[in-house]
């Protein structure tokens, strides 16, 4: 075979991959929302979340996504008594000193999502087992060509452990704010305790967005307007500032405002909204003429990378 006919070769089977690449994205898409997905006049939220994938290279969002280097812009920011009290910060598994852990605390993995380990009692913890899990995590990348966040592809794996958080009812609220051009538009409320995370979601002036599956709507428990929402209001719209999009999720325990982390895809653009109405209604509010300019986001920030362990 000679160089051009190699050439064509390999140039075939690119050209079949993005394809093949393309068309299972687009599949995945309509088995989550139920409608196909259009990304040459995207208008709903995950459609135009879609496109920014296809369309950007999200991986300068790196530092933000990182759970410990965002740590320094948030300091900067809001001020570092909304961060979670940090127990330590390590490359590898064995670093970590489990006999001086508490005897209640939160793992996580800076460079992925859902790669956590709630440990409610120490006592009942396989670390062995927990080493194999957080080992595996720190050779894996949460960035693929499928799923397109590549906001997750340039963060080295390092684990923090953060000072366990719940509030006296053994819940813990997360708040969850869209926020668009710098403006928070809609909380999503997430209940997280064992069993299932359940959720709610509010306008800023707190009114429901009524759920559409009813069961979901009995199970869920009612959650009041907290007392210091217009502070949390205020802490993401400075976090969000000059983001197109970013959702800004905080805790709230006992009146206590803690910075969780920033999420630039959320779910990936595959969770379907409940009510379905919010999908179109985060779209209304999601302008994606940013992301054609270089750069697409006004944030002029980069870590120091000086920050020391708390």
């Amino acid at each position: 075979m000679g160089i051009v006919s190699r050439r064509l070769s390999r140039f075939r089977k690119s050209l079949l991959k993005r394809c093949c690449l393309d068309q299972y994205i687009r599949e995945r898409f309509f088995r989550a929302h139920g409608y196909p997905l259009n990304l040459d006049n995207p208008r709903t939220f995950t459609e135009k979340l879609h496109w920014v994938k296809a369309n950007c290279d999200l991986a300068s969002l790196a530092d933000f996504v990182d759970k410990y280097t965002v740590r320094e812009f948030v300091a900067e920011r809001v001020g570092e008594e909304v961060l979670v009290p940090l127990l330590g910060l390590y490359s590898h598994f064995e670093e970590i000193d489990y006999g001086g852990l508490p005897s209640r605390f939160m793992l996580k993995a800076t460079h992925g999502c859902g790669w956590n380990v709630r440990v409610e009692d120490k006592r009942l913890l396989d670390w062995h087992e927990t080493g194999n899990k957080v080992r595996g995590w720190l050779r894996s990348s949460y960035y693929s060509r499928i799923s397109g966040e590549a906001n997750y592809r340039n963060i080295t794996g390092r684990i923090i452990i953060e000072k366990y958080l719940r509030d006296p009812s053994g819940n813990l609220l997360d708040f969850r704010f869209y926020c668009f051009d710098g403006k928070p538009v809609a909380i999503h409320v997430s209940i997280d305790r064992p069993g299932g995370d359940l959720f709610r979601v509010f306008n800023t002036e707190w009114k429901e967005f009524k759920k559409h599956d009813s069961h979901a709507d009995r199970v869920t428990q009612r959650i009041d307007r907290p007392d210091n929402l217009n502070e949390m209001l205020a802490i993401s719209e400075k976090l969000s500032a000059g983001f197109p999009f970013v959702r800004v999720d905080l805790y709230n325990v006992a009146g206590k405002i803690y910075f969780s982390e920033l999420t630039f895809t959320p779910n990936n653009g595959l969770s379907m909204a409940d009510p379905k109405e919010l999908d179109r209604y985060y779209g209304d509010a999601f302008n994606i003429e940013p992301y054609r300019s270089d750069p697409y986001c006004q944030v002029e920030w980069s870590p120091t990378n000086l920050m020391e362990k708390e």
